[in-house]
């Protein structure tokens, strides 16, 4: 374990003005090693990290997150305006809840990643992070080595600017939002489009405000400047009223279409941002009507303010919490850019071609389940392709004493749920290539 933080601290450009690095040692209790103001160069922490002793007793990593969060505070040390990651490395199944401290840290900007060793309870180390691909499973702490270079390259990624994309703000003037309120929500669309490409060839906006009706502002193919864009921010005018966001949802599909400036057809990722302060009044609608946009290309990111229900925002963002964010006030809006940026950034990378991609997986004894990385290493693939029907489609067959078609090319149109299929797959037994050679032949899927 000491080596691998060390490995991934190496590969990293440490300094008052470069990166950070803090260190925690928990089990019941917790002991900080060095915050991020204790050292700014390498060596000190190598050393530091060389000298410290195992604690030895229990695993509570739900209070070890709850006591590390404030080490990211500016107050303790931390910098809130870089981009922040938390690693967590465990062996066993926590004593405590980690749900709701790892939610919380999350909420604050911090992107998690959990890693755990032997019998590390892998539903708990996604609950951890808060999304499967930032969860990694090795069977000994000497398989930790090979995740150091792979995670520095993740920290060393620079912020992405949208160069390309269809957005509409689908954002809540119902009567309970005051006017300073609703003002932090203007702050915050400014921060999309501020940090955005606009052009009529690059990144579009669109907004709809919403309370008992909903009604559009400028549609896609209104405005191509990013300074027109941004006044016409300003001048929104709250409509009052209601909260009927599952009509709302149903209004703005038509908002994508060609007709209003949507670029679908030549796969410009089309995204609408919901912001909203309260429960739906007609929440039995959200579920339907998200979906409908799914189904029609429309990436659904969610963003809850205050009394915003938890279960309605993960609802419509089709269960995806990675595309779910929750801010206590409205004055927190304001610096949410710095959270959702490596969302938007993701959603609109550039989409792959039409594609078909199978995957043959060989699962026999002789490959220990919880050693190999193969279903990791599968689903960090799938998540570099838009699996949709109109795109990508992938499938998966795996082989030991009898060949199993687990995923036709046709089953999944959703990424996130093909991810979890194959995260939660079964191991069969023995390995017999030929058989599945000559029932392959005979089994187009």
């Amino acid at each position: 374990m000491k080596d691998f933080m060390k490995s991934v601290i190496s590969k990293s450009i440490i300094g008052q003005d470069k990166v950070h690095v803090g260190l925690m040692q928990y089990s019941t209790t917790s002991r900080l090693e060095f915050d991020l103001t204790t050292h700014y160069n390498l060596e000190g922490m190598l050393n530091t990290i060389d000298d410290m002793e195992q604690m030895n007793e229990g695993t509570r990593t739900g209070r070890a997150i709850t006591e590390v969060s404030q080490y990211f505070d500016a107050a303790r040390g931390g910098r809130p305006w870089v981009k922040q990651w938390l690693v967590v490395i465990t062996d066993g199944k926590s004593q405590d809840n980690v749900r709701e401290p790892a939610r919380a840290l999350r909420d604050k900007g911090v992107v998690t990643y959990s890693i755990g060793v032997d019998k590390a309870n892998s539903s708990k180390l996604s609950d951890i992070s808060g999304s499967s691909q930032r969860v990694f499973i090795e069977n000994t702490f000497d398989g930790l080595k090979e995740l150091g270079t792979k995670l520095a390259l993740e920290f060393c990624e620079k912020d992405c600017k949208i160069e390309k994309a269809d957005i509409i703000f689908l954002v809540d003037g119902s009567g309970s939002i005051k006017k300073e309120q609703f003002k932090s929500m203007q702050t915050f669309m400014a921060s999309v489009v501020t940090q955005t490409t606009v052009g009529e060839n690059l990144t579009r906006f669109g907004v709809i405000l919403y309370s008992d009706a909903a009604n559009s502002s400028f549609t896609l193919n209104e405005i191509y400047s990013k300074g027109k864009v941004l006044e016409a921010l300003q001048q929104l005018i709250q409509p009052q009223g209601g909260t009927y966001t599952g009509a709302a949802l149903a209004y703005s599909l038509q908002y994508f279409n060609a007709k209003h400036g949507g670029r679908r057809e030549i796969r410009v990722p089309q995204i609408l941002m919901v912001i909203t302060d309260g429960a739906a009044q007609d929440r039995d609608r959200l579920k339907a009507e998200s979906d409908a946009l799914r189904k029609n290309g429309v990436t659904v990111i969610s963003i809850g303010v205050k009394d915003a229900d938890r279960k309605e925002l993960e609802t419509m963002a089709g269960d995806d919490t990675s595309k779910v964010f929750f801010v206590d006030n409205f004055e927190g809006l304001e610096t949410l850019y710095k959270k959702i940026s490596p969302v938007l950034c993701n959603t609109t990378k550039r989409a792959y071609n039409q594609t078909d991609l199978v995957f043959l997986l060989d699962y026999s004894s002789s490959i220990n389940l919880e050693e190999h990385k193969m279903i990791n290493f599968t689903a960090s693939v799938v998540d570099n392709f838009n699996v949709s029907k109109e795109l990508a489609h992938v499938g998966l067959a795996q082989f030991s004493d009898k060949p199993k078609d687990e995923i036709h090319l046709n089953t999944y149109n959703n990424k996130t749920k093909m991810i979890g299929h194959i995260l939660n797959r079964p191991y069969k037994g023995r390995a017999k290539v030929r058989k599945l050679r000559r029932e392959t032949k005979n089994n187009d899927h």
